[in-house]
């Protein structure tokens, strides 16, 4: 008699768990990090300068801090801010001269995003806006055997590029990425003997970071 009682026991509890497990479904898993609202993202970045006609700049590095926000599965708007430090070279030809130092630049930036492409593995987006770049300058010029410091304006550029997204983990990815650059207005630079030709902070650019998706 008890063994069946512990039967009938055993199979009432078995049903209950069955029907609560129907009623409610399995337990909801969260979704992927590229279908989540919110994005916060750090990445190092690389510049190739002196595409234009002008050259003053060896190359640039930084790091920017970059907040998404996706108001759609593929549609997206994001605020950027970072440091990049961009290392003059031996010599600018458009200002007749010998350059050394560097050009400290904060950029801050607001782009829009598009995914273009979910391959499971990774996502391709795309992305364009506008970035104003605060400078600060520790350039120097040197012609005829004397050495100037040069003073350089903010200046505003149009950025757009591509971006893949790799899943670590359902919060953290892993993002790479290479875009373009060029001012709207070129900045102006001028020295103790008077006005340079504008810089002109058009480059091309790669970079590779971390995101965190909430």
């Amino acid at each position: 008699m008890k063994a069946i009682r512990g039967q009938w026991a055993a199979w009432t509890v078995a049903v209950a768990l069955w029907t609560g497990y129907s009623i409610a479904g399995p337990a909801p898993t969260r979704p992927p990090a590229w279908m989540r609202q919110h994005e916060v993202g750090v990445e190092g970045v690389v510049h190739a300068p002196g595409l234009g006609d002008f050259d003053v700049f060896d190359y640039a590095a930084g790091v920017e801090l970059e907040y998404r926000y996706w108001w759609a599965d593929v549609f997206g708007m994001g605020l950027g801010i970072g440091y990049e430090r961009w290392e003059a070279g031996n010599g600018a030809r458009n200002w007749m001269g010998r350059t050394d130092g560097e050009l400290n630049v904060v950029p801050l930036s607001a782009l829009a995003y598009l995914r273009l492409a979910d391959w499971g593995v990774c996502q391709l987006t795309g992305y364009g806006g506008l970035e104003y770049a605060w400078t600060d300058s520790d350039l120097t010029l040197e012609r005829s055997g004397q050495k100037d410091s040069v003073s350089v304006d903010d200046t505003l550029l149009v950025r757009f590029g591509l971006s893949t997204a790799w899943p670590i983990t359902s919060v953290l990815q892993l993002t790479l990425g290479a875009g373009f650059q060029f001012p709207i207005m070129k900045a102006n630079a001028s020295s103790h003997g008077g006005p340079l030709q504008d810089l002109d902070l058009q480059s091309f650019f790669v970079g590779a970071g971390i995101s965190l998706a909430f």
